[in-house]
C-alpha cells in the first residue's frame, strides 16, 4: 500500500491520505512503513481479547470511531487480512466509498487460504470500486456480478513496492559462495504446522545432506511455537541457516540473492517475479494463480520429498530453470499506484 499512500500525498498533499494501523503486529507494521519513510498517522490500541471473532469486534467498535472522528471521503484496503476486512466495515457502516486494491483474488475454497479467501469476497459485497490486479482476477469480480464500471486491472501494487524500494536493499545481503546455491524457505500456514511441517523440515535437512552445494536458509515465522518446531526438525549444519522474520527491506535483499523460494506466503509468491525467482508453493491451491500459469511458480503440495525433488531438477536442468526464471512478471509493470491514484482522483472529483 505504500506507492498507494505516497502517490496520493504527492497529488492531495500530506493530508490527502492518513495511514491507520489497526494494532496487528504493529512493530513489524512501523517496519515496514519505515522502509518507505512513512509514519502511521492513526494507531488503534491491540484488542486484548481471546478469539477472532472477539478481537475483530474491537477493532471494528475502535475503526468506527475513527471515521465518526476524521469524517474521510474514502477509504481505501489491501488483499484479504483481517485488518483489511475491519477497514472496509468501518467504511461501510460510516457510508464511506470503499476501495479494494488487490480485489478479485480467489481460490473459491473458503478454507484455503483461511479467513483471506472469506474476508476478501466479504469486501467485495461491500466495495464501491474494485482495482483487479490481473484479467483473470477481474473476471472473476465479474462473474460474481460485480459491474464492468466498478473494476479497474491495474496490476499489483507489489511489483511497485519493490521497485521503488530496490535502491535501498540493492547489494545489502551478501550473495552466497561461489557455486553455492541459496535455496530460501519461508512457511506459515496454521494447517500445517505439527507433523507435517516436521515430515517437510526432515525432508529439506536431507536434502542439504546430500547437496554441499546448496545453502538453504530458512525465515523463522515469528509464532514461538511454529519457530521451536521448525529449528527442532530442521536442526543444524553447515550450509543449513535459521533467521529470524525479516522486515521488507531485507526479506527483498535476500529473495534477490536467491536461487529458488519454497514459500506458501501469498506476498511473497507475488514479489518472486520481481527477482526472477523461481518459486515452489507449498499449497495444493494458490490464490496467485497467474504466477503458475506464466511458469514462474509451480504447485507442490506440502511434500518435502517433492520439494527437495523440484530443487534438484532446478538447479540440474539449466532449461528449466530458466523456463521458471522468466523476464516476463504475471503480476504487472510497476505502474499500478499511479492507475489507482488516476482512478481515486476521479472519483473523488466526481462526488
Amino acid at each position: 500500500m505504500a506507492p498507494v499512500h505516497t502517490r496520493l500525498r504527492q497529488r492531495l498533499g500530506t493530508l490527502g491520505s492518513r495511514v491507520l494501523l489497526t494494532g496487528q503486529q504493529v512493530e513489524s507494521a512501523r517496519t515496514g512503513l519505515e522502509a518507505f519513510d512513512i509514519t502511521a498517522d492513526l494507531m488503534l490500541p491491540a484488542v486484548q481479547r481471546d478469539g477472532t471473532g472477539r478481537k475483530m469486534a474491537g477493532m471494528l467498535d475502535q475503526a468506527s470511531q475513527v471515521m465518526s472522528r476524521t469524517d474521510p471521503d474514502g477509504v481505501v484496503v489491501l488483499g484479504g487480512s483481517n485488518s483489511a476486512l475491519v477497514g472496509a466495515l468501518a467504511g461501510y457502516y460510516a457510508n464511506v466509498p470503499v476501495s479494494h486494491v488487490e480485489a478479485g483474488i480467489r481460490t473459491h475454497d473458503l478454507d484455503r487460504p483461511y479467513p483471506d479467501e472469506g474476508n476478501r469476497q466479504l469486501i467485495t459485497r461491500i466495495a464501491s470500486m474494485h482495482f483487479a490486479p490481473t484479467g483473470r482476477a477481474a473476471d472473476n469480480l465479474t462473474a460474481e456480478g460485480v459491474p464492468s464500471e466498478r473494476i479497474d486491472v491495474v496490476g499489483n501494487t507489489i511489483v511497485d513496492a519493490i521497485e521503488q524500494a530496490r535502491p535501498r536493499f540493492a547489494g545489502t545481503c551478501p550473495p552466497p559462495p561461489d557455486g553455492t546455491h541459496r535455496i530460501v524457505i519461508a512457511l506459515q500456514r496454521r494447517e500445517f504446522w505439527g507433523k507435517p511441517i516436521v515430515r517437510f523440515c526432515g525432508a529439506l535437512r536431507r536434502l542439504a545432506l546430500s547437496r554441499p552445494d546448496i545453502e538453504l536458509v530458512f525465515v523463522l515465522h515469528p509464532d514461538p511455537t511454529l519457530k521451536r518446531t521448525i529449528r527442532n526438525a530442521i536442526g543444524s549444519g553447515v550450509n543449513i541457516h535459521l533467521v529470524d522474520a525479516l522486515d521488507f527491506l531485507a526479506m527483498q535483499a535476500l529473495l534477490s540473492t536467491a536461487d529458488v523460494l519454497i514459500t506458501d506466503s501469498n506476498g511473497l509468491q507475488e514479489a518472486a517475479p520481481s527477482h526472477h525467482l523461481p518459486t515452489l508453493v507449498t499449497r495444493d491451491k494458490t490464490d496467485q494463480i497467474e504466477a503458475v500459469e506464466a511458469g514462474t511458480a509451480r504447485l507442490i503440495g506440502f511434500n518435502g520429498r517433492l520439494a527437495a525433488q523440484e530443487v534438484r531438477r532446478l538447479l540440474d536442468d539449466r532449461r528449466a530453470y530458466a523456463d521458471m526464471a522468466s523476464p516476463d512478471n504475471p503480476f504487472g509493470d510497476g505502474h499500478a499506484a499511479e492507475r489507482i491514484v488516476a482512478a481515486l482522483h476521479d472519483l473523488r472529483a466526481a462526488a
